[in-house]
């Protein structure tokens, strides 16, 4: 462990050499660094790393831990304090972990839980034909996911962090949905029983625009979908023509 006195003696020194404004060497600089860093999930992490920073604020000039960083081949930080030098050389010479970073992990490693709106077509396409998609999504992000109608809804239960990833793949997942409006060639219409049975059938989302059109959301990355969709109607249509002929 290191001397408190012999620290006193390097800060003095340190400070005198600022003071006279002379060139810092990396050994005058190596000699301040902590022999042992406290564990980023401990009380005294916060401390020490704040305790660090300001002792070597205090004991240099900010052209003195500029000439540092540049020995240390390091890159000045944007708009340079005597401070955000300090960090800089603490967190990537050092490798302290910044208080940001130590902070979000914290609170990434907390229980929470979260819900998702959804519009009807988004929900379907995201729990897929046969609930796939959504089991893929909470086995990859270890979270607990279930489906409520009032309103309609995805609710996830799990680590924050894991969270935070789910947000960002539904968000994706919602980004890559496409639709189209699809004209039916005869005047014929399709019964709401039948619109449910191709959704299921062809994995994409068929819902009523008026009599004679029908809007198709699907997947850009499964154009399938849209193909398999109205092939079926098609098919609907012709079955219910034949029945008049």
């Amino acid at each position: 462990m290191r001397n408190p006195l012999d620290e006193n003696k390097l800060e003095g020194h340190l400070r005198s050499v600022a003071a006279a404004g002379c060139q810092i060497t990396l050994q005058d600089l190596e000699g301040y660094r902590p022999q042992t860093q406290p564990s980023t999930t401990s009380l005294e992490y916060e401390s020490q790393y704040k305790l660090l920073v300001q002792r070597l604020v205090r004991s240099f000039s900010l052209e003195q831990l500029t000439q540092v960083l540049e020995l240390y081949h390091l890159q000045p930080p944007p708009k340079p304090t005597k401070r955000k030098c300090a960090r800089s050389i603490v967190e990537q010479e050092w490798n302290w972990p910044s208080l940001a970073d130590v902070r979000r992990k914290k609170i990434d490693s907390e229980f929470s839980s979260q819900t998702f709106p959804l519009a009807r077509h988004v929900s379907f396409l995201l729990l897929g034909k046969d609930g796939s998609q959504l089991r893929q999504l909470s086995l990859r992000h270890n979270v607990h996911v279930s489906f409520s109608d009032r309103p309609l809804s995805l609710k996830a239960e799990g680590l924050s962090g894991s969270l935070r990833l789910l947000e960002q793949d539904v968000k994706d997942f919602m980004a890559g949905i496409t639709q189209e409006t699809f004209a039916l060639p005869v005047k014929r219409t399709i019964s709401l029983a039948s619109i449910q049975h191709i959704s299921r059938t062809s994995g994409a989302f068929l819902e009523t625009v008026d009599s004679q059109k029908l809007r198709i959301f699907y997947n850009k990355s499964h154009p399938h979908t849209l193909v398999l969709a109205k092939e079926l109607i098609m098919q609907g249509l012709c079955q219910v023509t034949n029945l008049y002929i």
